[in-house]
């Protein structure tokens, strides 16, 4: 799932280093002998390791949750980041549209909460998070408009229509 071919490459490596549990968090930089804060860049409280940067830090649950709740799904129990990667094409959709939306969020969320991280390193700054949630709604609309849809993509659970047109 990693691969999935309507995703950015850059995208698409991030998310394989991530599975690979590769991508340099400050835990991994400790391991190599670099020397540094070791902190969440986002909020300064716990050890940067990647489940916690992508999955536990208080903005990344709060992306998550936001995402959630745009999808009307608050039962998702993601587990860990990797499991999250892998597992969450499996929720039950009908609307093709919907359906290339909802896979594509993991995967657009995993990469602005990381390109996040790294603004806050570099130039010590840190974008809200509402601004970072809009950065990801114009990723998945981006890349969703892309695609040729057909009427039939359209179709779908009642329910679902009223998600395609937020």
């Amino acid at each position: 799932m990693v691969w999935d071919s309507h995703l950015w490459p850059k995208v698409k490596t991030f998310l394989w280093l991530v599975v690979q549990g590769k991508i340099l968090t400050w835990d991994q930089l400790l391991k190599r002998g670099f020397i540094g804060p070791s902190k969440c860049m986002l909020y300064n409280q716990e050890e940067e390791t990647v489940e916690h940067i992508l999955n536990l830090c208080p903005m990344s649950k709060e992306i998550w949750d936001w995402g959630a709740s745009h999808f009307r799904r608050s039962d998702i129990n993601r587990g860990s980041i990797v499991d999250t990667i892998r597992n969450w094409h499996q929720y039950p959709l009908q609307n093709e549209i919907i359906k290339r939306f909802w896979i594509l969020f993991p995967r657009f969320v995993t990469w602005n909460i990381w390109k996040e991280r790294n603004l806050g390193i570099f130039s010590q700054e840190i974008l809200p998070t509402l601004k970072v949630c809009q950065l990801i709604k114009a990723n998945l609309l981006e890349t969703v408009q892309l695609q040729h849809w057909t009427k039939e993509d359209l179709n779908g659970h009642p329910s679902e229509s009223l998600l395609l047109k937020n």
